[in-house]
């Protein structure tokens, strides 16, 4: 008896890989799958914010992972809302508050709507930030 033939070789990979393999990774990481991957998506920027690293998002199943950075006029104790994420990132039920440390505490929101908020503590004491949004990473959405 003869050994099959190499599918590699024979120039088709799919051939080799048995049906509820394929299945299986299309409900894993297809359209609406556990780990759909969106790739890296623009965040929309609001007026009076600037991007010195262009912001992204992606979603990976249900977890957010940002990337970039957005400058702007941020006063002690005051919510900011300065970005919005694509359509469809987070579900209409999702809100998610994150605290977050480094020179100042402060908190980042993130709405059902898609804006993105942020609100320094003090003792922030300035009228400018850089905010650097690989921080945020790791937010799970419903």
């Amino acid at each position: 008896m003869s050994p099959l033939p190499d599918p590699l070789v024979a120039g088709d990979p799919i051939a080799a890989v048995p049906q509820w393999t394929l299945d299986l990774r299309l409900a894993l990481i297809g359209p609406g799958g556990l780990m759909e991957d969106t790739g890296w998506r623009p965040i929309t920027v609001r007026s009076g914010y600037t991007t010195p690293i262009t912001p992204e998002v992606r979603r990976i199943g249900k977890v957010l992972y940002f990337r970039g950075s957005i400058s702007g006029p941020f006063a002690v104790n005051t919510s900011a809302a300065v970005a919005d994420l694509p359509a469809g990132f987070i579900g209409p039920d999702s809100s998610r508050t994150v605290v977050t440390t480094g020179a100042y505490v402060g908190y980042a929101n993130l709405s059902p709507s898609g804006a993105l908020a942020f609100m320094f503590r003090s003792p922030y004491t300035g009228t400018s930030a850089t905010v650097m949004l690989a921080g945020l990473s790791g937010i799970t959405v419903d």
